[in-house]
């Protein structure tokens, strides 16, 4: 797969969420909000219905009461949360999941059916390994090391030069973690050079809870997360691309572009151009000039519909549209394990 490298500052995360320092990349401040374990089971307990506070304290283990009010306040606070409070003698107070707390455990639904994939067994959302999986997940999404791993396998010294945020010490120890979690694998070349670090397939499937996450900030905090931007767009596709396994009969060049907003009211392609032969992906490019032979276009939202839900009314499909509709589908399926139609 190909890509363009460049430096990781030159790129820029936006200006939203920041956490320990660095901007949070799109989907990164929804899935932090699920890395939480006592706040993730604080949600799962009130997916059924409201709750009271004592039976609620209950239902996530009987922690501390100050511990159940700190975290009870900051879900209340980051409107995931509803308060209400029964004027009787006992002064109930009951617990409920607001708009945006129901739609973050559609998100936690993708997360779950990642991680119940992991390559060292099944991981539970809502546990301390699920949490440091998604934290490494996120933070290496923030420094753009996903990113450029996306676009080709590289070594410590190669990732060093490419990456300003973390000195030398710091990002070995990042590598350890997201090697040891199985979110990156070595690959040694022939020539007995530095190994390699390349993104594995449970890393590549991560586009599905990040693309949720996104769909999430984008709906419920549009001003203080980060918007997706062509970064997050190459990210997405050079990691998801190389999962497709399409019908033997399609062959061709695809283009997949996401129009983004410039803020002055047009709308700048971004993506990947794809080849296809007899169903295999023979290549996917960072480059959207160059002839092909179909094309899909559509705004965020409508990749994000078409990838979460596999609703493709919304993109603009050209040229061989059985191919451009394939890929599309396939990249659903991949992600959210749908059959395709028909």
């Amino acid at each position: 797969m190909e890509g363009t490298l460049s430096r990781s500052g030159a790129g820029g995360a936006g200006t939203g969420d920041r956490r320990g320092g660095l901007s949070v990349r799109a989907g990164g401040s929804a899935l932090s909000l699920l890395a939480t374990p006592f706040s993730t089971r604080i949600l799962l307990a009130l997916a059924e219905g409201p709750r009271p506070s004592e039976r609620l304290r209950e239902a996530v283990g009987s922690p501390p009461a100050p511990t159940m009010r700190s975290h009870l306040q900051a879900l209340t606070r980051r409107g995931l949360l509803r308060r209400s409070e029964r004027g009787d003698a006992k002064g109930t107070v009951t617990y409920d999941l607001a708009g945006s707390g129901q739609d973050l455990l559609q998100v936690g639904e993708a997360l779950a059916a990642w991680l119940a994939a992991g390559p060292a067994g099944p991981l539970e959302l809502g546990s301390e390994v699920a949490a440091a999986a998604i934290r490494a997940l996120v933070e290496a999404w923030a420094v753009n090391l996903v990113r450029i791993v996306a676009s080709q396998p590289c070594s410590v010294d190669e990732l060093a030069k490419l990456i300003q945020e973390l000195d030398r010490a710091a990002l070995q120890r990042r590598l350890a973690t997201l090697l040891q979690l199985g979110l990156l694998e070595e690959t040694a070349f022939e020539d007995h050079s530095s190994p390699r670090h390349a993104p594995t397939a449970w890393l590549r499937r991560s586009v599905g809870p990040l693309a949720a996450g996104a769909s999430w900030e984008r709906r419920h905090l549009p001003t203080a997360t980060t918007p997706i931007d062509r970064y997050d767009v190459e990210t997405a596709f050079l990691l998801t691309v190389p999962l497709l396994h399409l019908r033997a009969e399609r062959s061709g060049r695809c283009r997949l572009a996401v129009e983004l907003p410039d803020g002055a009211g047009e709308a700048t392609p971004v993506g990947v151009l794809v080849d296809v032969s007899e169903g295999e992906v023979a290549r996917c490019a960072t480059r959207l000039a160059g002839a092909a032979q179909a094309w899909v276009a559509g705004s965020p939202r409508a990749w994000l519909l078409a990838v979460i839900e596999g609703d493709l009314s919304g993109l603009q499909l050209a040229g061989e549209e059985d191919l451009a509709t394939d890929i599309v589908w396939a990249i659903h399926a991949e992600l959210f394990d749908s059959p395709p139609p028909g």
